[in-house]
């Protein structure tokens, strides 16, 4: 296919970095045991973006040095950093990002055809009245981001005309904040994320709730969170983190954190519970789970409420990290707590 806008290289090592925060000082397993998290990619480079095929998906992260991915290095958005002027990569991670690699939009992996079962897991005494009834949905194959869609790249988007600037202002809002590159790019509408996506990527368009939801629990059956019924933590070097506040020294967050900080779930996705709310496709009722067909439904007719999905840094309690956890914002809020990754039709 034909990008109509450049597309540079990335470096294993720097996606390896953003896996956890600079102290982290243990081998991350997921991102050494998981696949599909990348495509196309050697031990140096992550090719420049497309979506690719299923068989494409089985390339793994490694960081260049010997393979480890445990990012015990600092964080590659410090302070100050722009695009083409990354210095902040040591140890593991001794590799520079290449210029403006920051820009590209997020690979994408496929999320395979077939049933899954959406809304409240038996026995989470965790949900709401509006995760319920439990219910069989059949999606077809479909395309979605592995990370939220970051500051540097939305910003591209800005830059080229395609998207504009973010509606919502506010202390914790990214943009132009220094040493965000990383960062999920918030404080945009809907209507900015949709635009986004469709500049992004090949008949990009935000996921549907379901797709979100499907993607989000990785293939698990039965499991509360994106990586199973542990309890979440903040520990960046754990199978269960996010990013949250659970009220402890340790996880009390003032704002985002760089886009991979918590591990992959059983997909490759990063942070599908913590960082920010992901905006979807879907209009928001309380009561469609009872009356939503059974085969790639799309969400109820228009009202005036959007669905939110995934928990983000301000999330105080376990119960808002779950799969199956809706909230709701209106369609021209921009706030920011809230946003969003791409997703796209296999067909």
């Amino acid at each position: 296919m034909t990008a109509t806008h450049a597309r540079p290289r990335f470096h294993a090592a720097a996606l390896a970095c953003l896996t956890a925060f600079a102290n982290c000082t243990e081998p991350i397993a997921t991102v050494n045991d998981l696949a599909a998290i990348v495509s196309g990619s050697d031990a140096k480079s992550v090719a420049s973006h497309r979506t690719t095929d299923s068989e494409d998906r089985v390339d793994q992260i490694e960081a260049v040095t010997d393979g480890n991915t445990c990012a015990s290095c600092a964080q590659a958005d410090a302070a100050g950093a722009a695009p083409g002027k990354d210095t902040a990569i040591t140890a593991d991670c001794s590799k520079e990002i290449q210029p403006d690699a920051r820009a590209i939009p997020s690979e994408m992996v496929m999320i395979p055809a077939g049933k899954f079962l959406m809304g409240c897991v038996p026995g989470d005494d965790g949900c709401e009245s509006s995760e319920s009834p439990q219910h069989e949905v059949y999606l077809e194959a479909f395309f979605i981001d592995v990370f939220e869609v970051t500051y540097a790249a939305y910003k591209s988007c800005v830059e080229v005309g395609a998207c504009g600037m973010p509606a919502g202002k506010g202390n914790h809002c990214n943009w132009h904040a220094q040493g965000k590159w990383h960062h999920p790019v918030n404080c945009v509408e809907w209507f900015q994320a949709h635009q986004y996506c469709k500049w992004a990527h090949p008949q990009g368009r935000l996921p549907t709730e379901a797709e979100w939801e499907k993607a989000a629990r990785g293939g698990l059956v039965g499991a509360k969170f994106p990586w199973g019924n542990l309890a979440p933590t903040c520990s960046p070097c754990a199978q269960n983190s996010a990013v949250w506040d659970d009220g402890s020294a340790a996880c009390t967050l003032d704002g985002t954190r760089p886009v991979g900080t918590a591990g992959p779930n059983g997909y490759g996705l990063y942070d599908m519970a913590g960082n920010v709310r992901e905006v979807v496709n879907d209009w928001f009722d309380a009561g469609f789970y009872a009356k939503s067909p059974n085969y790639g439904p799309t969400g109820p007719p228009v009202t005036n409420l959007r669905v939110w999905r995934g928990g983000d840094y301000q999330a105080d309690s376990a119960k808002q990290l779950r799969a199956s956890q809706r909230t709701v914002v209106f369609a021209a809020a921009a706030l920011p707590n809230q946003g969003f990754r791409c997703a796209r039709s296999a067909q």
